[in-house]
C-alpha cells in the first residue's frame, strides 16, 4: 500500500513570499533559451564509486547531444577534496563554462578542529552551492530558464525536446517553476545513448524520483531582491535538503509550477520502492535519467565496509523487500550514506596529515 507522507515533512513558512505577479510583464531578450547546470561535488565512498563523477561525466560528454544553438552549459564543482578527481573533471571539461564553488582547505580544517558536523556541513553543502550556481548563472549566462542538475545527470535528445516544449508552455501559463521528473538508472548504463527513449528504457530505470528544478531567471530576480534563496542552507545533505525546497514551492507557489505532479506522484512523498513501476511521466513532462552511483560495476566485496546497522538494513531489504539489490532499496541507500559521510569524515581528518 502506498501511503502519503506529507504530514512528515515539516516545512517553515518563509520570512518572505515572493509577488510573482510581475514576472510576465519582463521582455525575453535571451541569446540562450536554458543554460543546463550541473553540480560535481564529493564522491561518497561506499555509496558510489570513488570516481564516479569523473566516469559518469565522460558518459555524458560522449553520449549526449549539446543543443548550443538553444542552450548554454554551466559545470560546477563544489568543493571536491580529491584533488586528482577535480582535476580530471577540468581536464575533460576542457574549455568549457566550469564555475568553482569557494573552497577553503585551510579554513575547513579549522571547522574540523572546532566541530566535525561543521567540516560535514562544509565539504556537503549542495543548498549553497546551488544557490551560488543559479545566481553565477543567472548574472554570467544570457538565458531564459535555469535547469539545476546534479553532475550525474543524463539528458536523451527526446527529453530534451519535450522540455524545450514544456518550458514554452510553462512561460505561457505564468508557471515559472518546472519541476522535471526523474529515473534513477538501475542496471549498466552502456546502452544510454542521445536516441534511447523512455519507453525502451522502462525496464531499467526506477519509478519516479524526486524531481530537478527549473526556474525562469525573472522568478530568480524576483526572489534575490527580496533576498531570499531559493535553497535552505539549514538543510543539511542527506536530510532531504532539496526536498524542503521542492515542498515549500509546492505549498506557496503551487499555481507557478509547471508538472507538478513529478514531485507529488514521486516516491519521496510515497512510501513505496525505487524499482516499483508506475506512470512514465516524461511522456508528458520531459524527464532526467540519473546515472549510477557504481558505473563500472559493484563489486560485493565493498559490504565488508558498511555499518552493522547498515547491514541489518541490508537483511530486512532481503526478507521483506522486492528489490534483488539491496542497494536499490531507499531505505538501505539512507543508512550507506551515512556510512559514508562517516568516510568523508575521515578524509577530511587526513588533510591535516
Amino acid at each position: 500500500m502506498l501511503l502519503n507522507i506529507v504530514e512528515d515533512l515539516f516545512i517553515k513558512t518563509p520570512s518572505v513570499i515572493v509577488d510573482l505577479s510581475e514576472v510576465r510583464s519582463f521582455q525575453s531578450t535571451a541569446t540562450h533559451r536554458t543554460v543546463l547546470i550541473r553540480i560535481f561535488g564529493n564522491n561518497l565512498y561506499p555509496l558510489q564509486q570513488k570516481d564516479q563523477g569523473v566516469i559518469n561525466l565522460q558518459i555524458i560528454l560522449n553520449h549526449e547531444t549539446f543543443h548550443h544553438e538553444t542552450s548554454a552549459y554551466l559545470w560546477v564543482v563544489n568543493r571536491v577534496l580529491n584533488s586528482t578527481e577535480s582535476d580530471r573533471i577540468r581536464h575533460l571539461l576542457g574549455d568549457q563554462h566550469v564555475f568553482d564553488i569557494d573552497f577553503d582547505i585551510e579554513h575547513l580544517k579549522e571547522l574540523l578542529a572546532k566541530d566535525t558536523r561543521a567540516a560535514i556541513r562544509y565539504a556537503t553543502d549542495i543548498n549553497y552551492a546551488r544557490n551560488k550556481a543559479l545566481r553565477y548563472a543567472a548574472l554570467n549566462i544570457d538565458a531564459d530558464w535555469l535547469i539545476l542538475l546534479d553532475g550525474n545527470t543524463f539528458l536523451t535528445d527526446e527529453a530534451y525536446q519535450l522540455l524545450m516544449e514544456e518550458l514554452v508552455k510553462a512561460e505561457n501559463n505564468q508557471q515559472y517553476f518546472y519541476f522535471i521528473p526523474m529515473y534513477r538508472l538501475y542496471h549498466q548504463q552502456t546502452f544510454l545513448a542521445s536516441k534511447s527513449r523512455l519507453d525502451s528504457l522502462r525496464d531499467h530505470i526506477s519509478g519516479l524520483q524526486e524531481p530537478y528544478l527549473a526556474i525562469h531567471r525573472n522568478a530568480l530576480r524576483m526572489f534575490r531582491r527580496k533576498g531570499v534563496d531559493l535553497f535552505d542552507t539549514s538543510a543539511v545533505y542527506g536530510a532531504r535538503s532539496k526536498i524542503f525546497s521542492l515542498e515549500m514551492l509546492s505549498k506557496f507557489y503551487p499555481s507557478h509550477i509547471g508538472c507538478h505532479s513529478a514531485y507529488h506522484e514521486s516516491s519521496v512523498r510515497k512510501i513505496t520502492y525505487p524499482t516499483q513501476q508506475g506512470t512514465l511521466l516524461g511522456s508528458h513532462c520531459s524527464y532526467v535519467i540519473r546515472l549510477l552511483y557504481w558505473p563500472t560495476g559493484f563489486p560485493s566485496s565493498v559490504r565488508s565496509e558498511y555499518s552493522f546497522s547498515t547491514k541489518l538494513a541490508i537483511l530486512k531489504a532481503y526478507l521483506f523487500g522486492s528489490d534483488t539489490f539491496a542497494e536499490n532499496n531507499n531505505s538501505v541507500r539512507s543508512r550507506i550514506r551515512k556510512d559514508s559521510i562517516q568516510q568523508l569524515l575521515t578524509t577530511i581528518a587526513q588533510l591535516n596529515n
